[in-house]
């Protein structure tokens, strides 16, 4: 088993890596272009959607056929995305959903792997998987500083990155005598200690708050409560702090800002500019995202009483930043108080972790359905409204529904 957990993690960290690029060169070339604001949300609302679709993958389906199956499609649609910026042909549609797609199945088959064999998680948790994709961000921003590089070419590095993974995927099958003792040894420490389903009480709203807080997307993560926050707190016997629909209301709100933030901030930060490259702080915002959740996380539970909701309400804070992202400094200022954000919404996984917090299946692909209708929004709303303002709106709908999920009831 030892073997297949490093081929899993080798596999998930050059997915990741091949994402962050594939990505990024995405969006950099697609800002570049006439229009690039509606592109960018209509983009993020078909890769989103996508995800959505591939995180509702059968637990059946082996996990070894679900990351062959991410991959291949991965490197299918890397491909003709780096053939159309070849051409000098905007990104499509369906390159960005086919990404998004590949991005859900991968995630469905790491969280089954994770669950079924615990070793794993430490390969795989937010933390991670935020730096491989921001390592890959990064590559597209030092590839920008040489000219001659042709815009094609990352795209051409993430299929090549993505193919690595398949390879790895493809390989990192385990007999069912081996991944037996480990299901079962999960089973009876569940049965014995019963994790708190999250999907069906107020905590499983908290949690996914923490996705949204962040401008980057993502991906199915885990949630947390309010209960989590209260270091060494046992959540036994605690009662309930409201209804379960109205806060899963407020979290599908706070995705649909996060979303349509993540996606209208690199227009933003393109106004007036002739060649503009967001990658770079899109690598500064997952960095900082992945550096320093953990340590948050730590941090938070020496406070105390609250530290989920206090870990909340500043992640939404710091989303109002995004309006004043303009090229130069106030970009770099923009991009860090992001990665702050969204190092809160990893903090806010870490601790639903320590506590055995899980959510059900469902409430991942509807929170990311919720994402990509608020991107379909805000690429709507640009026709009328000056494209700050609709930034704000975002910014301000995550701020709203981060502080609303913790107001008891």
């Amino acid at each position: 088993m030892g073997a297949r957990r490093a081929r899993l993690g080798i596999g998930h960290a050059l997915a990741c890596l091949a994402h962050g690029v594939a990505v990024a060169a995405l969006v950099t070339d697609a800002a570049s272009r006439p229009g690039a604001a509606v592109a960018l949300a209509l983009g993020a609302a078909c890769a989103v959607a996508a995800a959505a679709v591939g995180l509702l993958a059968p637990p059946r389906v082996p996990t070894r056929a679900l990351l062959v199956a991410a991959a291949a499609l991965a490197v299918v649609a890397a491909a003709a995305g780096g053939a159309l910026a070849l051409l000098d042909l905007p990104p499509h549609a369906g390159v960005a959903a086919a990404l998004g797609l590949a991005a859900g199945l991968h995630t469905a088959a790491i969280v089954a792997a994770a669950e079924s064999d615990p070793p794993l998680a430490p390969r795989v948790r937010p933390a991670p998987t935020l730096l491989a994709a921001g390592t890959g961000a990064a590559l597209v921003a030092v590839a920008e500083l040489v000219p001659q590089l042709a815009e094609g070419w990352p795209l051409v590095v993430a299929a090549v990155l993505q193919l690595a993974a398949l390879a790895v995927g493809a390989s990192s099958g385990a007999s069912a005598s081996d991944a037996e003792p480990d299901a079962l040894a999960s089973a009876a420490a569940e049965h014995a200690h019963p994790a708190p389903a999250l999907g069906g009480t107020l905590a499983t709203t908290g949690s996914e708050r923490a996705a949204t807080a962040a401008a980057a997307p993502p991906r199915g993560a885990s949630d947390t409560s309010d209960e989590l926050g209260a270091s060494g707190r046992s959540t036994a016997g605690r009662a309930p702090l409201g209804a379960p629909a109205p806060l899963l209301a407020l979290l599908a709100l706070a995705v649909a800002g996060a979303t349509a933030l993540a996606a209208l901030r690199p227009a933003l930060s393109a106004i007036g500019v002739e060649q503009p490259q967001p990658a770079g702080p899109l690598a500064l915002t997952l960095m900082l995202g992945a550096l320093l959740g953990p340590p948050l996380a730590r941090l938070a539970e020496q406070l105390p009483t609250r530290a989920g909701a206090t870990l909340a309400t500043a992640g939404g804070a710091a989303a109002l930043v995004a309006p004043i992202a303009r090229p130069g400094t106030l970009d770099v200022v923009a991009a860090t108080l992001l990665g702050v954000a969204l190092a809160a919404s990893v903090a806010l996984v870490e601790l639903a972790r320590r506590r055995g917090a899980r959510v059900r299946r469902p409430a991942p692909t509807l929170l990311a359905l919720a994402g990509a209708a608020g991107a379909v929004l805000a690429a709507l709303l640009l026709a009328a409204v000056p494209l700050p303002d609709v930034v704000l709106g975002a910014a301000l709908a995550c701020l709203v529904a981060g502080v609303g999920a913790w107001v008891p009831r």
